[in-house]
């Protein structure tokens, strides 16, 4: 078979690599002075399957510096763009997509470099270099960040406002390192980096309000638990075998020696790699370093910003609503579809607006903390949704739309809940994040306040995003019960059928305004399953499916709406694509740096 044009024009760049190598190892043996450290930079074309630039950093080398992993294009979007992990041995032969690896981020080679652990969906994995099925080794939400220490455990971010977690590579019951201090007003421990040859791991631990590359570095220790700061205002903290900490600030990456024994920094951070790729949204940056020195690193547009259009599956076509690029996500429209909701995130915060989609005038509902996954009630005059206000914890809120009052609190629980749907009926589903069961489906009834909220769905498998039929008899939802995420649909409250809508995964599943059909995503784009009701069974009809040309983000925390004319509001990218991204190898990168920091004054 034909291989694609990006994995053909590899090994181009492997020669050039090849040669550069015999290059220094031939200076090397050249027994004159050599004042100054030799860098060699090699380009890498990798076609139409460039480096994403999602969250972490998406091409990370092996500790030996013998491999290079990617994960290829951006994780989410049309048929064709749907991401993958490639690895490239820099000894010889061509790249090889890892099976299995799809939707992949923020991978990270193991001590050995035989394996790669990664997220996926909601689980983290790890998968052999040479190839074989993908090994789940724990359930994460929303996941920022991922390392594989030399004891053979995984330290690792399960959810945006979480702590740090500990599991073992061979499998088990995952455990807490870290928790988040809501008297220091802490909001996420994200972005691990295990320190060769120690027992500890760097970490980003971010405050309320407080922008990523201003947050603190911290050292934790493994067997105590004793954090250290080591120095404040960067992100994404990554360290060199020679023991150089590197952080991003302002575009940047900045570079000083780090003496453990302390915690503290030699001499103040020189900035030493210009225009490496950094998302706002997330504080990841684009670059990795390996032990034998050489350096990968990416450039190019890496925050997840969009803009909000519709989109008309019966033309293909796009219409522009909101043009201004923003951190905009889970748009939900109101039931007489003049108005959207959706949440903002700025600077550690994340609010909630109103757009007047007539108009074009826009209202911010929310003020401070985090305010996340709008919900309409049925008559249009309020709003439910996930709450975390500055030094509280998280819950569901109700609020009026007009702004007047304050939230009003509903369900209240120790648990994570975020709601999905509010039904004609009266009812409001919201998913459970369960320390037993992990994700469940609730439901509450807030014109109700006397009727206490249950459980609709709990198993050990995930089930989340369940969405009320107009009528209010059926419900669809996401489960991964079968090893990946599927959309099914069942009577509600039940007892009564199910019946498995999606053919090959799915999520995000959306009743249309008739109740004739559920949408839903998929790694092929969008999904169309026509439904019709006989007796106490509901019979899925024909699938359709509808290609967007432009790359749109449709995961997990984005979402999207249907229209009660068919069309979808969706989130463009504002960059339109990965196209302008790049990516460079640099060998003999830490000897430089090492000179560098030696000769500054």
């Amino acid at each position: 078979r034909a291989a694609p044009r990006w994995l053909r024009l590899l090994p181009w760049a492997l020669a050039a690599l090849l040669g550069a190598l015999a290059l220094v190892a031939m200076r090397g043996r050249d027994t004159g002075p050599a004042p100054r450290s030799e860098l060699t930079r090699l380009p890498l074309d990798l076609g139409d399957k460039p480096v994403s630039l999602s969250y972490g950093a998406g091409a990370v080398l092996s500790p030996d510096g013998r491999r290079m992993a990617w994960v290829t294009g951006k994780r989410e979007g049309g048929p064709g763009n749907l991401s993958r992990i490639a690895v490239l041995d820099f000894g010889g032969g061509e790249a090889r997509l890892l099976d299995g690896t799809e939707r992949a981020q923020d991978p990270v080679f193991s001590p050995d470099g035989d394996e790669i652990a990664y997220f996926a969906g909601t689980s983290l994995y790890r998968v052999p270099v040479a190839g074989g099925s993908p090994v789940p080794l724990a359930e994460v939400a929303l996941p920022r960040g991922v390392t594989w220490c030399e004891d053979g455990y995984l330290v690792y971010n399960r959810d945006v406002a979480d702590g740090l977690w500990r599991v073992a590579a061979a499998g088990g019951e995952p455990e807490r390192l870290t928790q988040i201090d809501p008297e220091k007003q802490e909001r996420s421990h994200r972005w691990p980096r295990a320190v060769r040859g120690t027992r500890t791991v760097l970490f980003l631990a971010q405050e309320l309000g407080q922008k990523y590359e201003e947050a603190t570095i911290e050292l934790l220790d493994l067997d105590s638990g004793r954090r250290t700061v080591v120095h404040r205002g960067g992100s994404y903290p990554r360290i060199t075998r020679g023991g150089i900490l590197l952080y991003v600030r302002d575009g940047a990456v900045w570079a000083a020696r780090l003496d453990l024994a302390s915690g503290r920094l030699e001499r103040q951070p020189m900035r030493v790699l210009d225009e490496v790729g950094y998302s706002e949204w997330s504080g990841g940056a684009q670059f990795d370093v390996a032990d034998d020195g050489k350096l990968v690193y990416s450039t190019g547009r890496s925050d997840e910003a969009v803009q909000i259009a519709w989109f008309d599956p019966a033309s293909g076509a796009f219409e522009t609503v909101v043009k201004d690029p923003a951190f905009y996500y889970e748009p939900a429209l109101s039931p007489d579809g003049r108005s959207l909701a959706l949440q903002n995130y700025t600077v550690g915060r994340s609010d909630l607006w109103i757009f007047d989609l007539r108009s074009g005038s826009r209202q911010r509902l929310t003020f401070g903390g985090r305010d996340e996954y709008p919900v309409w009630s049925p008559d249009g005059r309020s709003i439910a949704y996930s709450r975390m206000p500055e030094g509280g914890s998280r819950g569901l809120a109700r609020m009026r739309v007009d702004g007047v009052g304050d939230p009003v609190g509903l369900a209240p629980s120790d648990t994570q809940r975020s709601p999905t749907s509010w039904g004609s009926n009266g009812a409001l589903l919201f998913t459970d994040q369960s320390p037993l069961t992990h994700a469940d489906i609730w439901v509450a009834w807030p014109d109700l306040p006397d009727r206490a909220p249950e459980a609709v769905l709990a198993t050990p498998a995930n089930e989340r995003r369940a969405d009320l039929s107009p009528d209010g008899h059926w419900m669809l939802y996401e489960s991964d019960e079968s090893g990946r995420p599927e959309i099914y649909a069942r009577s509600f409250p039940g007892p009564g059928g199910r019946w498995q809508l999606s053919e090959a995964g799915g999520e995000h599943p959306h009743w249309s305004a008739d109740g004739r059909a559920a949408y839903f995503w998929s790694a092929s784009g969008l999904f169309r399953r026509e439904l019709s009701v006989e007796g106490n069974a509901l019979v899925p009809g024909r699938l359709v499916s509808y290609t967007l040309d432009r790359p749109v983000l449709v995961a997990k925390e984005s979402g999207y709406a249907v229209s009660a004319d068919g069309r979808v509001l969706v989130l463009p990218f504002a960059s339109g694509g990965p196209s302008d991204t790049r990516t460079t190898i640099v060998l003999g990168w830490e000897a430089e740096l090492e000179r560098r920091l030696k000769e500054r004054p």
